[in-house]
């Protein structure tokens, strides 16, 4: 068997064990990728999802600087912050 014919046998035993996982489940992505410099061969089954919600509350320190808190009224300018996204801040 010639280099060429090895690595085409390979890439279609690949596939037909891809396509035979992917039928499974419903959303499953499967891909078989070699390691070791190909001595060993491995099934990868990823789950698709396609709503992801995430949730996240800042802590209460975040609002408040020293005794007083910000959650009275009165106007609002955003704020950009490097690790909560998006805030606004009242305007003391």
């Amino acid at each position: 068997m010639t280099p060429e014919q090895r690595v085409k046998a390979l890439e279609h035993i690949e596939k037909k064990l891809a396509a035979k996982a992917e039928k499974k489940g419903k959303d499953l992505y499967c891909k078989v990728s070699s390691m070791y410099s190909g001595n060993r061969y491995y099934l990868f089954r990823y789950k698709r999802l396609h709503d992801v919600r995430i949730v996240y509350a800042p802590p209460e320190s975040i609002g408040n600087y020293g005794e007083k808190s910000i959650t009275g009224c009165g106007p609002v300018i955003p704020v950009i912050s490097r690790f909560y996204g998006l805030m606004y801040q009242r305007i003391m």
